[in-house]
């Protein structure tokens, strides 16, 4: 094996420091190439993502553009555009993504792009500069290029053939972004392009006098010895890093030992050949790295203007983005105002209609209550009007009926002295005897039944009726007051007992010759009468002589008649209490026995008053006995019972019982006149219910 020339070594080490300063340089520009990649349309795969160790993945390393000349003639794809490429085994997916807008692209938008992706980060310097390098050249297709590490050790200054490809390497590339150094432009030649080594699968590569070619799936590319190049489709790099890109973007390609024995030889066989090959290039051709530093110091400030224009114009296409995001928002925002404008006014109107409406419903409301305080002022007013004329018209009443009071007592007392005075005049226009007019007798007579009335319903309305606990001779003795008991007691209980006191009343006192002339005296009197009536042609004299004789009794002998008269009144008042009691379950009071004693002695008064006239009066009072039929006379009798208005309705009724006598008056005030009769009192009567 030869060693490398001197210069040639020399020019290596410069190369290397330049590629180095370049790197630096590189390293030294902010780069947005994955916001230009995204925003430039070349959106997609990108190539750096599909980098890869040299174990057994079949992407090849990634070429690198590092800097865009103008468009040649003669390229093809993507307009003939060339760079200067580095071989960058990166494991970053960033940079992968910006390779793959380099690989999918045409034209001078992926050229552009391709030289962008040439600022990158570098993780060390050092590992930067011992990484190996290869040059690449960008096209209108893909071109593919092969690095090799033993490249990298010749140009550092090694000698002997360079080793066998080695199959772990790809660790140690893939630590770190790898900058290859600047290409070297050969002096004199007419076209500039790079030459790599090819992919077995996709093209061929052929030595002659230090000549090569190389072709890829992209299209085809010549390189010779002097690192000169051009190309029409495809890109093409020499092994010393220098070279030419036509017009399209150059694409790194990973040759993996690991697939076959046979495609790591012919790897092996091509880098021993491309090693002698560079080895005469520096030999002959040292002179012209200073020009090689010249156009890839040229190409790094072309790169990096291209790059700040990348970015200006993708701050300027996000500018314009957000601008008219921003408008969008405006615009929406306006809507939105809008809305809430329509939506503010028409809660306002409805807010405005409400407050009109209640305003308008509370002065109503304040109209109407203030009308009804009004109404009821007025009616206050009249109420307290009203109550002082009702206060007025009571003081009036009270007064009226004072007066009316006093009138009665003025009235009554004027009767008794019209009586009186009637009395008087009868008395002093007669030849003896008592006379008195119908009206006392009649009056009379409805006092003392209203006044048993009243005694019977005040002591004996709550009284239970029971006939059946009384004694055999108690209820004899009822039999024979009222002989219909058994009907009355229990549809017509006051009514019952009426009727026996009644009864009572009629046998003592008004059934009497004279009550309170002993019963033999008054026998002897009545033997008179019956005597003296034969020798009298009339009844005239025999009634007049009636009327002198017991005037003169009642008149002479009232001293001697006391004891028979409370013989009566107390012979009275025991059977009543008897009957009574044996009936009903009172219990009898002194009060019942005074109250009774009074009446007993109203009615003794009235008798005595009767059977001194000289007209007859008879007390009557109806027995109502077992199946014999009395019917209701309505000319002697009164029904109490208020069936009918008219007593012509009653004529055919049947009586139940009589409550009260009555009394009938025969003849005149002299005595005569017998067949002339007059009702003076009714009989009081109950009718029996149909």
């Amino acid at each position: 094996m030869l060693n490398p020339h001197p210069a040639a070594a020399t020019s290596a080490s410069s190369l290397t420091s330049s590629s180095s300063i370049s790197s630096s340089s590189s390293s030294s520009v902010v780069s947005s190439t994955s916001d230009v990649n995204n925003s430039g349309g070349t959106a997609g795969y990108h190539p750096l993502s599909s980098i890869s160790s040299f174990s057994g993945t079949p992407n090849p390393p990634v070429t690198v553009a590092s800097s865009t000349t103008p468009q040649h003639p003669g390229g093809g794809g993507g307009g003939g555009a060339a760079s200067a490429s580095t071989s960058v085994p990166v494991g970053s997916s960033s940079s992968a993504n910006r390779s793959s807008s380099k690989r999918r692209g045409a034209g001078p938008t992926a050229a552009g792009v391709a030289s962008s992706s040439h600022v990158l980060r570098t993780t060390s310097a050092v590992t930067a500069a011992a990484a190996s390098t290869s040059g690449a050249g960008s096209g209108g297709g893909t071109g593919g290029s092969s690095s090799h590490n033993n490249d990298s050790n010749q140009r550092a200054g090694g000698s002997g053939p360079p080793s066998p490809p080695n199959n772990g390497g790809s660790a140690a590339a893939s630590s770190g972004i790898l900058i290859a150094p600047p290409p070297r432009v050969a002096l004199g030649a007419g076209n500039q392009s790079t030459s790599t080594v090819p992919d077995p699968p996709s093209g061929t590569s052929s030595g002659d006098g230090g000549t090569r070619s190389a072709s890829g799936p992209g299209g085809g590319g010549s390189g010779n010895s002097g690192n000169s190049g051009s190309g029409g489709g495809s890109g093409s790099g020499s092994a010393a890093g220098g070279g030419g890109s036509g017009g399209g973007v150059g694409m790194a390609s990973s040759a993996s030992s690991s697939n076959s024995t046979k495609d790591a030889h012919w790897v092996y066989t091509a880098n021993h050949h491309n090693y002698h090959q560079r080895q005469h290039h520096h030999h002959h051709h040292g002179h012209h790295s200073i020009s090689s530093l010249a156009s890839s110091s040229s190409s790094v400030s072309a790169s990096a203007a291209a790059a700040s224009l990348n970015a200006a114009a993708a701050s300027a296409q996000l500018v314009k983005e957000k601008d008219m995001r921003i408008a969008q928002l405006e615009r929406e925002l306006h809507i939105m105002e809008s809305e809430f404008t329509r939506e503010l006014d028409k809660l306002s109107k409805a807010e405005s209609e409400a407050a009109t409406f209640w305003q308008a419903k509370n002065s109503r409301l304040q109209q109407q209550l203030a009308q009804a305080d009004t109404e009821n002022q007025l009616l206050q007013a009249e109420v307290e009007l009203r109550e002082a004329e009702r206060a007025e018209l009571r003081a009036g009443w009270e007064e009226m009926q004072r007066s009316a009071v006093a009138r009665d007592e003025e009235a009554r007392s004027l009767r008794e002295q019209v009586r009186g005075l009637k009395e008087w005049v009868s008395t002093s226009t007669r030849a003896g005897g008592q006379v008195a007019s119908d009206e006392v007798f009649g009056d009379g007579m409805a006092r003392l039944a209203n006044g048993v009335q009243n005694w019977v319903i005040m002591h004996f309305r709550r009284a239970k009726l029971d006939t059946d606990k009384a004694s055999k001779n108690a209820r004899e003795s009822l039999a024979q007051l009222v002989p219909m008991y058994d009907d009355l007691r229990h549809s017509a209980k006051l009514h019952l007992l009426q009727s026996a006191v009644s009864r009572v009343l009629v046998d003592l006192i008004f059934d009497a010759y004279f009550v309170g002339l002993p019963p033999q005296q008054a026998a002897q009197l009545e033997e008179v009468e019956s005597f003296l009536k034969p020798f009298a042609g009339t009844a005239e004299p025999i009634n007049q002589w009636r009327a002198l004789t017991l005037d003169i009794v009642s008149k002479d002998s009232a001293q001697q008649l006391q004891a028979e008269t409370t013989r009566v009144i107390d012979q009275v008042v025991t059977r009543v209490n008897d009957v009574l009691d044996a009936i009903t379950d009172v219990q009898r009071t002194d009060a019942r026995d005074h109250a009774l004693r009074q009446l007993v002695t109203s009615a003794l008064e009235l008798a005595r008053l009767l059977v001194t006239q000289k007209a007859v009066f008879r007390v009557i009072m109806p027995s109502i006995v077992p199946h014999q039929q009395v019917l209701f006379d309505a000319a002697t009798m009164e029904d109490i019972g208020g069936e009918e208005d008219d007593d012509d309705g009653l004529s055919q009724r049947e009586i139940a019982c009589v409550t009260f006598p009555g009394i009938i008056k025969r003849g005149d005030e002299t005595g005569s006149h017998l067949q002339y009769t007059n009702v003076i009192c009714k009989a009081r009567v109950l009718c029996a219910a149909e």
